[in-house]
């Protein structure tokens, strides 16, 4: 037999017995194990993109960013709790700290994301994601995350963008407080014209 034929059989065999790695202790496990290992080609990478930096590295700087600090502060609770659930993954799949390179890998992404089955909650998931990645990537590879977005795919709820109507509670409230300040009379007839015209369109 050709070496050649040789060389292809020994290919196929390889990637026979990686899928049988992978189906037998999970993706994340195989690529995290060969990192470990010091397996993984370097040859190509750059002095920056060889670095370690550690998750939890990782998400200090993150919650110390502009990128975290300028967000509402009902944002920052619900990133802090992805934050938690990413930790928490992380553990209980690799056992460890990974490398934020690892984390920002698309089959990371994809199995982290897989459970998720409502495309609301995975948009949110996807756009905390993409912020921590975003921030964390560039300030210390100097990195886009440009090869992450079709993995991290933001979609919006159309549903949301539909005007919703004032309840009368709420339109009594607005009414109370437009009667405050100096301009109370002016704000007053301002809103209560508005929504006079809206009972009668």
């Amino acid at each position: 037999m050709p070496m050649f034929d040789d060389e292809v059989d020994q290919i196929v065999e390889l990637e026979l017995s990686l899928m049988q790695l992978a189906e037998k202790f999970g993706p994340i496990q195989i690529q995290q194990a060969l990192y470990n290992q010091d397996l993984l080609p370097t040859y190509a990478r750059s002095e920056s993109e060889q670095k370690l930096v550690l998750l939890s590295d990782a998400v200090e700087h993150y919650l110390e960013s502009d990128s975290f600090q300028s967000l509402a502060p009902s944002s920052k609770e619900v990133y802090k709790y992805e934050i938690n659930m990413l930790v928490k993954y992380c553990k209980e799949k690799t056992g460890q700290d990974p490398n934020i390179k690892a984390v920002a890998s698309a089959l990371f992404l994809q199995e982290y994301l897989k459970p998720v089955k409502k495309d609301n909650t995975r948009s949110k998931k996807s756009a905390f994601l993409r912020s921590i990645l975003r921030e964390t990537l560039s300030h210390f590879f100097n990195q886009d995350i440009n090869n992450l977005k079709k993995t991290l795919r933001v979609t919006t709820d159309k549903s949301r963008n539909v005007p919703r109507a004032f309840e009368s509670q709420q339109i009594d409230e607005l009414l109370s407080l437009a009667r405050l300040g100096r301009e109370s009379q002016r704000n007053f007839t301002i809103l209560y014209g508005y929504f006079l015209g809206l009972v009668y369109a």
